[in-house]
């Protein structure tokens, strides 16, 4: 539990995010930051109307393409609301902290989508990386806390005996996660093993990719729909072994998701992976290099057989209570000394 400092001043932090309720549905990451943070410090989510007219002493960014990505006709005045958000924040003089979950935007952005984000980035003054690999621009203060663990948010599953050969891919499918080279890799083992993509995809062309890929292998498992936190803890705690072929991997939620059930994860070596592999170890956490062939998968699973962690897997770095204790300094260097009345 984190307690109050004496005297403390109330600190207003608006994030980006527009509701932490909505956001659960997706990755309960929002509500175990928010949960995290000391009395002192009073969180609200975004919406238009509070950035551009509520009080608030910190701006806490997370994802900034959707301030500005125009995806349906309604999101016409998106840029012209995000102007007068930049405009009140330099007059107001609201300190901006952002943290860095992604090395670029996942999907691309229009010139003019990313024109306004480079205003963002000037005008922020704290970066918050989750591992020591993410680059941030020279200018600003750099902060590492790193991503916290989901035991306490399903606590309640029970660990099960998993049946060998089990693989599972969770999560949002979009094209940069690489799971149409994974079906593509497993369709070429000739071993008995099982794989189960469970999420939802992007796009209705992702998704009957996907049914092509695995049409006439009964090993290959599509549940391409969203699972509620306790179907997808199960499903994890049901596989052996959880794979995120992701093509450019940088950080991930999902990765942690499954350390934090106790399931070993196969990912392809980048630098923020080999940091995960310093801190877990090799057993726990299991790269290959370059893109995902059949040849690959086939060592990986071999390894997974071959080894089987000894010992608990270690997270408190990672504990939340640690965490917020890290965020709530950030947000009282930030936050001016007295209260504004705007």
């Amino acid at each position: 539990m984190t307690h109050e400092p004496r005297n403390a001043q109330r600190i207003r932090v608006l994030t980006s995010i527009a509701s932490t309720a909505e956001a659960n549905v997706l990755n309960p990451y929002t509500a175990l930051v928010v949960n995290s943070l000391p009395p002192d410090i009073h969180v609200t989510p975004f919406r238009w109307r509070r950035a551009l007219v509520g009080p608030y002493d910190v701006f806490h960014v997370h994802w900034p393409d959707t301030l500005v990505r125009m995806s349906v006709w309604q999101d016409l005045l998106k840029p012209v609301m995000f102007v007068l958000l930049m405009v009140r924040i330099a007059v107001c003089r609201v300190s901006i902290v952002r943290t860095v979950h992604n090395a670029s935007p996942h999907e691309p952005l229009k010139a003019f989508e990313s024109a306004l984000l480079r205003w963002l980035d000037r005008r922020t003054g704290t970066w918050i990386v989750l591992s020591e690999q993410t680059r941030t621009p020279p200018h600003g203060d750099r902060v590492v806390i790193p991503h916290g663990h989901y035991r306490d948010w399903y606590g309640d599953v029970v660990d099960r005996e998993p049946a060998p050969g089990s693989l599972l891919y969770f999560g949002l499918i979009r094209e940069y996660k690489g799971v149409d080279r994974l079906i593509r890799a497993a369709h070429g083992l000739d071993e008995t093993f099982a794989l189960r993509i469970l999420g939802a995809p992007q796009t209705a062309a992702i998704a009957s990719d996907l049914r092509a890929a695995a049409k006439g292998d009964a090993r290959i498992e599509l549940d391409l729909e969203f699972a509620t936190d306790r179907d997808l803890a199960e499903a994890i705690s049901d596989a052996e072994a959880v794979i995120l072929p992701y093509e450019n991997m940088h950080n991930s939620g999902a990765l942690l998701l499954a350390l934090s059930l106790n399931r070993q994860v196969i990912v392809p070596r980048t630098p923020t992976t080999q940091e995960l592999v310093d801190e877990f170890g090799d057993d726990w956490v299991i790269t290959y290099d370059g893109p995902l062939t059949t040849g690959k998968l086939r060592s990986v699973l071999s390894v997974v057989r071959s080894t089987s962690p000894g010992r608990p897997l270690d997270m408190s770095r990672r504990d939340w209570a640690r965490l917020g204790l890290q965020l709530a300094g950030v947000y009282r260097t930030r936050a001016p000394k007295a209260p504004q009345n705007i």
